[in-house]
């Protein structure tokens, strides 16, 4: 998860808690509201009742009923029970509601003074009212109807509040920190396009900025001055070494093919060994010479449009003037509407000398001298297979198979510097091309898609 998405995640996440917890502390609030008012009405309703009942000589039991019965519609499901000091019930509504109580509610009145309880959806209250030298008790039964259905309705406008703000809060923290931390991502953006060819780019810094990525930018530029520095010097000096050393080693390798005439048998051996040295070591100059230059830009000028086909029989032959024995079976798969895609846009010596290298590579490991040419087009693109039996490749060792100087497990025995498949990789990368290995039972495939 990117830091982008983390912090849109835990700011979401906190005020939506904090949404729910606010929603909930003014559900508490307001059902402990109702709960206060609803108690009141009650406390209200019974003293009243007794009042009425007992202080006032005009009313009696019927009159109560009579002004119960005309205010029934102010309490829903309104019961009230009215009890002498003895717990003798002395008034009844007029209504149908039963109340569950017993004689320890009304002791339990009597010492408490009030008494509160809930009986499924009706809420009981109890008063213990003391007039002159009497004692009474009310208890009332009902059910907060109204205030249930305003507390519902807050319930149900919270939560779509708290839904409706979630999904706003959302919306705005993404879009926010999608805003701020777009000069991160161009930061990246801008670092994903610099590669091994295009190494010298700079990224753009904001003139009189003193934002962080753009402090950031300045000092990735001078990192990146400072590597270039260092690099340049490293290829020059690759550059120079590698022209002065064939020099002498091709006029050491003249001096000893002159003398090699007029030598005697035993020394002929000598130096023939010699020369084939000189020859690898030619090799290897050489080799290195090609990966320097393909670091030089002045590469990227050298482009023309050269056909496919010309190359590999180009590269065949070369081969074949190292390696006589070896034998190359060139198949060409294409119709005649894809064989426009034989033109390419490239090197002509470059892509001469990677394929060149992929076919002696086919050569000197192959158990049989042979190695198969496939060219195709596969998915509008046109893709050549190089394959040849013998000694696959060790899992192990292809991660590191277009590595430089690296040589692999089945490379005992074998002529090389481990540095074919590297020139190849870089004239590949050069030209945007891709190169993948597979294995098959006894059969390496190098498979080059252009």
């Amino acid at each position: 998860m990117t830091i982008k998405s983390k912090i849109t995640l835990i700011l979401s996440l906190f005020f939506t808690v904090l949404y729910g917890i606010v929603c909930v502390f003014i559900l508490t609030m307001f059902s402990n509201f109702r709960k206060e008012e609803f108690r009141d009405r009650l406390n209200e309703k019974a003293i009243t009742s007794i009042r009425l009942l007992v202080d006032v000589k005009e009313v009696d039991r019927d009159l109560l009923k009579i002004i119960d019965q005309n205010t029934l519609n102010k309490l829903y499901n309104e019961k009230i029970l009215i009890f002498d000091g003895r717990y003798n019930l002395i008034y009844s509504s007029i209504d149908d509601t039963k109340i569950n109580w017993n004689l320890n509610d009304l002791a339990y009145l009597k010492e408490n003074k009030t008494f509160y309880k809930l009986i499924d959806k009706n809420e009981l209250f109890g008063v213990y009212y003391k007039s002159k030298n009497n004692e009474f008790y009310a208890l009332v039964s009902a059910n907060d109807n109204y205030g249930n259905r305003k507390l519902q309705y807050l319930t149900y406008l919270l939560v779509i509040t708290n839904i409706f703000l979630t999904i706003i809060t959302w919306i705005i923290t993404f879009s926010t920190i999608k805003k701020q931390l777009k000069p991160l991502d161009d930061f990246h953006q801008e670092l994903s396009r610099i590669n091994e060819l295009n190494s010298e780019s700079k990224l753009d810094i904001v003139t009189n900025s003193k934002h962080e990525i753009n402090l950031l930018s300045i000092e990735f530029n001078q990192m990146i001055n400072r590597i270039i520095d260092s690099h340049e010097r490293q290829k020059e000096f690759s550059s120079q070494v590698s022209h002065e050393l064939r020099t002498p080693l091709a006029r050491i390798s003249t001096q000893i093919e002159n003398h090699y005439k007029l030598a005697d048998e035993e020394s002929k051996v000598f130096l023939k060994k010699l020369l084939i040295d000189i020859k690898k070591l030619n090799d290897l100059i050489f080799s290195l010479l090609i990966l320097s230059k393909i670091e030089n830009k002045a590469v990227f000028t050298m482009r023309e449009t050269v056909r496919l086909d010309e190359v590999i029989f180009e590269s065949i032959k070369k081969v074949k003037e190292d390696f006589p024995e070896f034998r190359m079976n060139f198949e060409l798969n294409l119709s005649e509407k894809e064989e426009e895609l034989l033109e390419l846009n490239c090197n002509f010596h470059l892509l001469e000398i990677a394929l060149t290298n992929l076919f002696r590579n086919a050569c000197i490991y192959s158990t049989d001298n042979k190695a198969m040419a496939q060219l195709y087009v596969l998915d509008n693109k046109l893709c050549l297979e190089i394959s040849n039996t013998g000694e696959t490749i060790s899992d192990q060792d292809i991660p590191n198979l277009f590595q430089p100087f690296y040589r692999g497990l089945n490379s005992t025995n074998k002529n090389g510097f481990g540095l074919g498949l590297r020139i190849v990789s870089r004239i590949y990368l050069l030209f945007a091309y891709k190169i993948e290995y597979f294995k098959s039972q006894n059969f390496n495939i190098f498979k080059t898609t252009f």
